[in-house]
């Protein structure tokens, strides 16, 4: 009987709009304004110079979660962040870049034309990218992951960030 009422109170639980655990708080009171100093998220684009982006973060015991959104001059970016903090080892997801382009709602329920996925370098290591057309916008989603954990037998980073960033040229 006691594994059926634990399941029904988590399952309440679960299904309220602010759940929090008890000593850490709501998530709600956690997704706070990150100012420029703070940030992780940095990308200049001369489009973007006249705007200063969104930029918020989540942090809890297990990692660090950046969102930055940027916009001007018919163009538009979204960026995210996450690292793994001290207590939690590593960040595991397998998430392509389709998906998780089409995730953002600035693309979802759009039209796509997809491109050729390719594979770029940076300090961080590799750099995966993939060029679409959504309606008259010019755009590329983009993903890459760094850090590995060396004592995580999966060898999962503890750094990721991925995003997109749309133009409204009409040249792909």
């Amino acid at each position: 009987m006691k594994p059926v009422l634990t399941f029904l109170i988590l399952t309440a639980l679960a299904g309220c709009a602010d759940f929090s655990v008890p000593g850490i708080g709501s998530t709600k009171e956690r997704i706070i304004p990150v100012p420029t100093k703070d940030a992780r998220i940095l990308f200049a684009a001369p489009r973007f110079a006249n705007n200063p982006p969104l930029r918020l973060k989540f942090t809890d015991v297990w990692q660090r979660e950046e969102y930055a959104l940027f916009q001007g001059d018919g163009a538009q970016a979204e960026i995210f962040y996450i690292a793994a903090t001290a207590r939690e080892t590593s960040l595991e997801y397998e998430v392509g870049l389709k998906p998780r382009i089409k995730s953002w709602n600035y693309n979802s329920g759009s039209k796509i034309v997809w491109g050729e996925e390719s594979k770029g370098f940076s300090a961080f290591g590799k750099v995966f990218y993939l060029p679409y057309l959504r309606g008259p916008d010019s755009c590329f989603g983009f993903s890459t992951e760094w850090a590995v954990a060396v004592d995580d037998s999966e060898l999962n980073p503890t750094k990721v960030v991925f995003g997109y960033y749309c133009e409204a040229s009409g040249t792909a």
